[in-house]
């Protein structure tokens, strides 16, 4: 990675996606923004540039400036997106207006005065499919995590560099895509999510013998199949606990586990609340939105964005 590149570049949205509309869609023409999104959880298509990517969870794009996307949700599986808008060469606008443009407004100055900067490597859309603890994942939820929490310009002008060297770390990898064997069996797990999975499943759908399948799991997903068949389950159980009115009871039973108190203890150690807190909280996942008190609406061609205006209150 270039040293220089992206000086003067800043973070100017960042926020969780949730689309829960089944087979729900629609379009930004030209979004003036480098755009880094990845799947959580769900599936779904995003259409970048008239090219579709399918979204599972652990796939991430990165697209380029003055790009045109669709959003596609899954009819049964509603996916859940982290989505971060860069502006590679941003000035320093007053007052800062938080969105990109999302179609080309050339009657607003801030659609010229806003850049791009050849990023070698990344001038189309980049695809990757990484699990979801990757440093590159940590590090979105952070900035999705500290953009919603108003943090001061200069941070969100630290996190685009950042966020670029685990994209061309990334892209030098060696392993940038799992093998075809385990692909297969991932893809099967994700189909018998709601089953019984058994090892001689896993074995006959990637031919690959027991110890090969561990270590195969071990190198590129960090975790052993057991492990990863329970992080998927919890995520599903996540969605059903957001997108339906199922009892806990019947979510844990469907997702294959033993007992509702069993169920509720792994799904704690991994979310760090209950079933009950998970779906009485005002989000399926820690997703933060600004404030909205302190911030102002503006529109272009009918799309709302916010802009942050500093507190003129007296202290």
């Amino acid at each position: 990675m270039d040293e220089k590149l992206w000086q003067n570049a800043m973070v100017i949205y960042a926020n969780w996606t949730h689309r829960i509309q089944p087979a729900s869609a629609f379009t930004y023409t030209q979004v003036q923004s480098r755009f880094l999104c990845w799947c959580e959880s769900g599936k779904g298509t995003l259409k970048i540039n008239n090219v579709s990517i399918k979204m599972t969870p652990g796939k991430v794009i990165f697209a380029p400036w003055n790009h045109s996307i669709s959003w596609i949700t899954d009819t049964m599986q509603p996916f859940i997106t982290g989505s971060i808008h860069i502006i590679p060469d941003m000035p320093h606008e007053n007052p800062i207006r938080y969105g990109p443009f999302h179609a080309a407004t050339p009657e607003l100055p801030e659609f010229f005065n806003r850049r791009n900067e050849i990023t070698e490597g990344f001038e189309d859309t980049a695809v990757f499919e990484i699990p979801l603890d990757h440093p590159l994942l940590h590090l979105g939820r952070y900035v999705i995590d500290r953009f919603s929490a108003e943090c001061p310009e200069f941070m969100l002008r630290t996190f685009p560099r950042q966020l670029l060297y685990e994209l061309y770390m990334l892209k030098a990898g060696v392993n940038q895509t799992v093998p075809n064997p385990l692909q297969r069996i991932l893809d099967t797990i994700e189909h018998y999510l709601e089953d019984n999975i058994s090892m001689k499943m896993l074995k006959s759908v990637s031919q690959l013998s027991q110890p090969t399948i561990y270590r195969t799991f071990k190198k590129h997903l960090n975790c052993t199949p057991g492990e990863y068949i329970t992080r998927r389950r919890l995520e599903r159980s996540a969605e059903l606990l957001r997108t339906t009115g199922l009892p806990i009871q019947e979510i844990s039973r469907r997702l294959q586990f033993s007992n509702q108190f069993y169920f509720s203890k792994c799904f704690k150690e991994h979310f760090s609340v209950s079933p009950r807190q998970f779906r009485n909280s005002d989000s399926a996942l820690p997703i933060l939105r600004p404030n909205r008190e302190s911030f102002s609406q503006w529109d272009i061609h009918g799309k709302k964005h916010w802009f942050y205006q500093p507190d003129t209150k007296e202290t």
